[in-house]
């Protein structure tokens, strides 16, 4: 990959407290002594009016002192941006999946502001929100990786096979959209509860009532994991718009840590069997060529493996219980989950949940 930045100094705080909207990153003109007023701010919205058809309409809601003269948005999937004198613009993608939208906008004055949010197409009534949760496996007698779906309406369909079939498991919590599903273990010795995340809240479906934790905010994407090797996870986040992992500790302090470049998506695992959490981004690389896996390890190396086409969502787990974690995908547009297993050299499991929701 030829532009990175890896593991250094913090370079974002993100506190328990600090929850809201991502702020854009603003590019202005500098504004002569008779030109009064300030640059312009950003702001888009994004919706998709029928999940049988993959085609997503921005409609700007930047603000400014001076009228907004062009429009430019970036769909993230590889096509050329679209220029606008007006909004609301719609754009068609080729399959579902998750995308990092980017807005340019213009004033008469010739300032300019840009702002970026990750969203979701939804293609087919297979589509959900795929997870990753070490559950107990009675037939096993141990804890092995479920992949599961969150489905609208807060359906939750689990499995431990690795064939097309019905769920193994159905669980229901979380009902707005945009929930992005979480597994957690919140304390030493206790079971995997599932969760969403939500606008920089972690809401965990524990008893006798749901328990939520703010950290983050609105646009970072949830990695809680056992950062600590203390027997249970901590919440964490990372932050797209600025490439910036954020790991909140048991006595309530913060680290942080940047890997890859801004709209790469996360993932964290034990690539190296070494007992710890480990960095990672996916990189979806545009229409037609295969997504990239970035792994960094303890000596600061990195390796890249492809895997998958563009659109596909990245999965990671220890799939045969190897001892080390890997890679998969899951591929909106069909409701095809891939996981690999060339780290113990079997062919790959290819399936689908057969949702009963």
């Amino acid at each position: 990959m030829s532009s990175r930045r890896y593991l250094g100094s913090a370079a974002a705080v993100i506190g328990a407290a600090v929850i809201g909207t991502v702020l854009p990153v603003v590019s202005a003109h500098a504004a002569g002594a008779t030109d009064p007023g300030t640059d312009p701010t950003a702001a888009f919205t994004a919706t998709q009016a029928d999940q049988e058809v993959p085609r997503l309409t921005v409609t700007d809601a930047s603000t400014g002192t001076w009228p907004i003269t062009s429009y430019s948005f970036d769909f993230g999937d590889g096509t050329a941006p679209v220029t606008a004198s007006t909004t609301p613009v719609t754009h068609t993608y080729a399959t579902g999946g998750r995308f990092t939208v980017t807005e340019t906008v213009v004033d008469d004055h010739g300032r300019s502001a840009t702002s970026q949010k990750s969203v979701t197409v939804v293609h087919g009534t297979l589509f959900g929100a795929p997870l990753v949760a070490k559950f107990y496996d009675g037939m096993m007698g141990s804890h092995r990786p479920f992949v599961g779906l969150l489905h609208d309406r807060g359906a939750w369909d689990f499995t431990n096979q690795r064939v097309s079939g019905p769920p193994t498991g159905q669980s229901t919590f979380g009902t707005a959209d945009g929930d992005i599903p979480i597994a957690v273990a919140p304390a030493y010795g206790t079971q995997v509860v599932v969760g969403v995340y939500r606008s920089g809240q972690f809401i965990l479906n524990t008893l006798p009532a749901p328990t939520t934790v703010g950290f983050g905010q609105a646009g970072d994407i949830p990695v809680p994991a056992a950062w600590d090797h203390n027997g249970h996870d901590q919440l964490a986040v990372y932050r797209p718009s600025t490439a910036t992992f954020a790991v909140r500790h048991d006595d309530g302090s913060v680290t942080t840590a940047c890997f890859g470049d801004p709209g790469d998506l996360p993932v964290v695992g034990d690539w190296d069997r070494v007992g710890h959490i480990q960095l990672g981004i996916f990189r979806g690389n545009g229409t037609g060529r295969t997504n990239t896996f970035a792994l960094r390890h303890d000596d600061g190396s990195v390796s890249t493996a492809g895997y998958g086409d563009y659109g596909d969502v990245p999965l990671v787990g220890d799939w045969q219980a190897a001892g080390r974690t890997t890679f998969g995908i899951y591929r909106p547009s069909t409701g095809t989950f891939a996981l690999s297993n060339a780290y113990i050299g079997k062919a790959d499991d290819v399936f689908h949940i057969a949702s009963l929701y």
